[in-house]
């Protein structure tokens, strides 16, 4: 049985324990060092082959440690996670000031050799601080743990480890060779990542591609199952993230042909504020397309697909996939008072009302055909729709065309609502607060929003009253600090950034 998973929970604790030595003994040293792959990286002693790159700050004088320190105190759940760690080390028989604290070394930095035998060819290299505490930690946790030993050896100015020796002699025998960090491929995933950074990632698109190819079987393989998928032409995809004053922040990029254009969010000034999230996205059809084209290589696709469209009385070429052509939004508020049910928005900006209403009513005359449900007209705030209730189900759904939208949501005043007057979501304080904390660009291939502070406990307060315990009420705590949440993308070419940000007070 393999120990890659121990020997990758204990070499991240080495890196972990950094910011325990922060949180329980202060910030350190005042000197603040790069980070992460901003000073000397483990892809230096890495071959030049390695599929996937892991580096972790554990500098305790780094600027990014001090943020975390200082962000984990507005949580109250902090002194019992520190009480806990502190327990388990003792438990072991380590001691963190005199046993890891002088063991730490700037960075700590991951690579898998291959794909190969499960994923589980992983090493690690890192510089102690301090060689002789180093190799007496990782004995005392040998000790502690004998059926998950950790090997070590000193390979230039770096010490690496692995759960087996077989794996330390590959890295060494492979020190003639190439290095990874001079592969351009790895270069160019890495340039636009921030120099100072608690953790940065990489992955080789060919190599992950080929170890997923590797796996499924045969028959999986010629049905294109990667074929319109973002793996199908991937080259390289890259993220870090860093903690600010006020949040962490994610940055991320992948070189593939996939990624959608950029837009212009409209819907936004159409949604109405107080939104509890928002995802917008724009263009789906043409991911709609691919996908459709990938799966006309599977015998009979082509007749079962016909065959569909002829029950329908629909053409997902000429009448659905033109729906999904322009901006679409799905949004989720509140619900009515009283009610535990949100209400969920489906919107569809469309250039053709007269098509989209025919496609409503066909959808319709469907469901009261195949006895899904009852259909009726409605009428909210001026707009003209229809209500779909499902047979035995107590949630209708109604859907207009108004406006030039297409909305389906399961709130009558969201008829009226949407494109209607009254205060935006784009005039939204906390949706404008997230957007400029994420520094989101006006035009984006699309963009996700949460409004944290006020879903969590709403989502919290749907569980049943058994499960109100002591144990949710730490949750509840521990949640509030969070703010909101934005993601979004945008494009350079064929490679296709994104950013984030979680907001925290």
């Amino acid at each position: 049985m393999s120990t890659i998973p121990t020997m990758r929970k204990r070499l991240a604790a080495i890196a972990l324990l950094a910011a325990l030595a922060l949180l329980a003994a202060g910030c350190g040293s005042s000197k603040s060092k790069q980070g992460a792959s901003g000073g000397p990286s483990g892809a230096t002693v890495f071959p030049a082959s390695a599929p996937a790159f892991i580096a972790l700050d554990s500098d305790l004088g780094s600027d990014q440690l001090k943020q975390v320190d200082a962000l984990s105190k507005k949580f109250p759940g902090r002194a019992k996670v520190l009480a806990d760690i502190e327990q388990q080390l003792t438990k072991d028989g380590i001691d963190f000031k005199t046993d890891v604290k002088p063991a730490l070394g700037p960075e700590v930095d991951f690579a898998w050799l291959d794909f190969a035998d499960n994923g589980t060819n992983a090493v690690a290299v890192t510089q102690p601080k301090d060689e002789a505490k180093f190799k007496a930690l990782v004995a005392k946790g040998n000790k502690s743990d004998p059926t998950s030993k950790l090997y070590t050896e000193k390979i230039g100015d770096w010490t690496a480890i692995a759960d087996s020796q077989a794996k330390l002699d590959r890295l060494k025998n492979a020190q003639n060779g190439a290095k990874l960090a001079d592969e351009q491929r790895f270069k160019d995933a890495m340039a636009d990542l921030p120099g100072d950074a608690l953790v940065k990632t990489y992955l080789n698109g060919q190599a992950a591609r080929q170890a997923l190819r590797g796996s499924l079987p045969p028959s999986v393989l010629s049905s294109g199952a990667l074929a319109g998928t973002p793996l199908q032409d991937l080259d390289w995809l890259s993220a870090a993230g860093t903690a600010d004053s006020n949040g962490f922040r994610i940055a991320a990029g992948a070189k593939s042909g996939q990624g959608g254009k950029t837009y212009t969010s409209e819907l936004v000034h159409a949604l109405p504020a107080g939104a509890w999230a928002d995802v917008s996205f724009n263009d789906l059809a043409s991911s709609l397309r691919r996908t459709l084209g990938s799966l006309r290589s599977i015998p009979g696709f082509q007749a079962k697909r016909a065959q569909l469209e002829q029950a329908l009385g629909l053409s997902l070429e000429n009448d659905l996939l033109p729906l999904f052509a322009g901006e679409g939004a799905i949004a989720v508020y509140p619900g009515p008072a009283g009610s535990r049910v949100p209400t969920i928005d489906f919107v569809l900006k469309v250039a053709d009302e007269a098509k989209a209403r025919r496609v409503l009513r066909r959808v319709g005359a469907l469901a009261q055909l195949g006895h899904v449900g009852t259909v009726r007209p409605v009428t909210a705030g001026g707009v003209s729709g229809f209500e779909l209730r499902p047979t035995g189900s107590r949630i209708a759904v109604d859907y207009a065309v108004s406006k030039g939208l297409l909305v389906v949501t399961d709130s009558r005043t969201a008829l009226g609502a949407i494109g209607g007057n009254g205060k935006k979501l784009a005039d939204d304080p906390l949706f404008k607060e997230a957007r400029s904390g994420a520094k989101a660009p006006d035009k984006t291939t699309g963009f996700a929003y949460v409004n944290l502070h006020a879903a969590v406990p709403a989502i919290l307060g749907f569980l049943p009253p058994s499960t109100q315990t002591a144990s949710l009420a730490e949750i509840r705590a521990n949640a509030a600090p969070l703010q909101t949440l934005f993601f979004y993308g945008t494009k350079d070419g064929d490679v296709t950034r994104s950013g984030g940000f979680l907001e925290i007070k």
